[in-house]
Order: C-alpha cells, then sequence, then structure tokens
C-alpha cells in the first residue's frame, strides 16, 4: 500500500516476506503498533516486539489469524506425523530436523502446527 503509515495503537497484519506474499494460503498475522520509525515499525504479537519494514505489514482487514512458526521453534507436521524443529524457510518451503539431529524434510505450512495443538 502506497503511502499508507500505521498510527501507534493501530492493528495491523504482518505478511510473510515478500516471496511468500503471492501464494494463497499466506499468513497474515495480527499486531499492534507500538512504534513508527522511518521505514520501521515496532510490533507487538501475542505479547512480543517484533521489527518490521513498511513492506511488511498492510491495514488489518480482520480475518483470521494464521499461524507462522520461527525459526527454532518445535513444531508438529501433520501430514509426516512427525515432529521437528524449524531450521529455515526457503522459497515458501519449511526446513525441519528432527530435535535430537538428523536429516532434514521439506514441509508445507499447511501441514504444520505448534506442538500440542489439537
Amino acid at each position: 500500500m502506497s503511502g499508507w503509515v500505521p498510527e501507534v495503537g493501530e492493528t495491523v497484519a504482518i505478511v510473510p516476506p515478500d516471496w511468500e506474499i503471492s501464494t494463497p494460503w499466506a499468513p497474515r498475522i495480527p499486531a499492534e503498533v507500538v512504534e513508527v520509525a522511518d521505514n520501521l515499525v515496532t510490533l507487538t504479537v501475542d505479547g512480543n516486539l517484533r521489527l518490521r519494514r513498511l513492506h511488511q505489514i498492510e491495514p488489518w482487514t480482520g480475518e483470521a489469524k494464521a499461524y507462522f512458526p520461527e525459526c527454532g521453534e518445535l513444531v508438529q507436521d501433520r501430514r509426516a506425523n512427525r515432529i521437528g524443529v524449524l531450521m529455515d524457510v526457503v522459497g515458501g518451503r519449511l526446513y525441519l530436523r528432527p530435535p535430537n539431529g538428523g536429516v532434514e524434510w521439506v514441509a508445507d505450512l499447511r501441514h504444520v502446527v505448534p506442538v500440542g495443538a489439537a
């Protein structure tokens, strides 16, 4: 959104890195604006501070919160029926590795949930 700058206290949507925005299942995560400084926006997401550039956020439209894990997070790949640590995200693919080490495998965000999720 060219020219749009959020205000402190406004709810915005965090969009994934640019390479993911074109995917139909790309998550939109709600966040509250804490500070705006030039091209950088400080946000709170579930009580945690995050720093994003203006092109990584957009106005919140009320869509449901989607899950997007962070590197180092323990997740469950429901398709492979395995638990792994998110090592990296490249080209929209999530690279997971068994918690105690081993060979990485590729997972799809649509099939990855936090460990212990219903």
